[in-house]
């Protein structure tokens, strides 16, 4: 923690910006508060055990202070002052907790605290450094959406801490249906991103071919090592492919959705650099859905509804399917949306199950 002296903030009940010759610049009302210490450094931390620190306050003004406020930059931290009603001479502790999950590298943020005694809200600085405590730099690779063509790579580091001498002997991908849309390579290197310190791990690189089919894809990430417990690691991959043809939506998730009740949900297709084009077909390969086209604005801007309305057939549960657009473009003549929802126990249903 940090040990510098204590700074004192001179919040100003009012200034004078006045430059007349011996215009006072401060108010004889200006308000001392003072801060202890000016700045926490936390240090390096690891990014699974919440942090925390404590400032202290102190009222050096003739009046009694009243924290009305505290202004957290995120929802991983919380910022607790106690007490917040300080009479003249009197100090708080505001202790500030930091859970750093989902957070990494260098962090400077600030508290504001906000009182009765000024509109400026009086900064609580602290800065930390977030290092991966685990085996592996993150549980999935998500890309988002990307242009085909494009190139983008993400990289994920491996790194066992009781097997420093551990090998990567192979990482694929697979994604269902599809032939290899993802290119992967690995090295060995030595990282900087686990805690406590830096230590040998294997880089993961990851790159979407240049030829992989438009729409939104998902696969696993395999990589297979020689580290005891980590013979075979899976992670989540996904993709968004995007290329002239535009969707305003590449998921349809209707819900819930009960036997005989009719749910409509819509999505846009478009082309993004302005061309005509056609819509030839909209297709749902779900017995109990239909769809309809219309041609908001010709030959380049449509609308396609899709309707569910399971009929007292239809098993209850989850129900998965897919949405084939079919257009007059050479580079995108098909598309595809997941349509997704889930058909409730009907209520005789129930009670039988009872």
């Amino acid at each position: 923690m940090s040990t510098c002296k204590s700074q004192t903030i001179y919040l100003l009940a009012a200034i004078f910006v006045c430059c007349m010759p011996g215009a006072p610049l401060f108010s004889q009302n200006a308000t001392l508060i003072e801060v202890s210490p000016p700045v926490h450094h936390m240090g390096s931390v690891p990014d699974n055990q919440p942090v925390h620190c404590v400032f202290i306050l102190t009222n050096r003004s003739q009046e009694v202070m009243k924290i009305v406020k505290v202004n957290t930059p995120c929802v991983c931290t919380v910022a607790t002052p106690n007490p917040s009603e300080l009479e003249p001479g009197r100090e708080t502790r505001v202790e500030i907790i930091l859970n750093p999950k989902n957070r990494f590298g260098f962090l400077r943020w600030e508290i504001g605290v906000v009182t009765n005694l000024s509109e400026a809200a009086i900064l609580l600085p602290f800065d930390v450094t977030i290092y991966k405590d685990g085996f592996i730099s993150q549980e999935a690779v998500y890309f988002g959406e990307i242009r085909r063509g494009v190139a983008v790579e993400k990289k994920i580091w491996v790194s066992p801490r009781l097997a420093p001498d551990f090998h990567v002997n192979k990482v694929y991908c697979e994604v269902p249906d599809l032939p290899e849309c993802f290119a992967v390579s690995w090295e060995a290197v030595v990282y900087d991103g686990f805690y406590p310190a830096p230590r040998r791990a294997y880089c993961i690189n990851v790159a979407p071919r240049k030829d992989i089919p438009f729409g939104r894809i998902e696969g696993k990430l395999y990589i297979l090592t020689d580290a005891p417990g980590y013979e075979k690691i899976e992670l989540p991959v996904a993709v968004v492919v995007s290329g002239e043809i535009g969707l305003s939506r590449d998921y349809l998730a209707f819900g819930l959705v009960a036997h005989k009740r009719a749910v409509t949900k819509s999505i846009m297709v478009y082309n993004r650099e302005g061309k005509s084009f056609k819509m030839q077909s909209a297709n749902v390969n779900l017995p109990f859905a239909h769809t309809e086209i219309k041609n908001i604005i010709p030959d380049q801007y449509y609308e396609v509804s899709v309707t569910v309305r399971p009929d007292r057939g239809t098993s209850a549960g989850e129900f998965r399917g897919k949405l084939t657009i079919a257009t007059s473009s050479e580079d995108q003549p098909t598309l595809h949306v997941a349509v997704q929802g889930f058909v409730p126990l009907a209520a005789s249903e129930e009670k039988q199950d009872k």
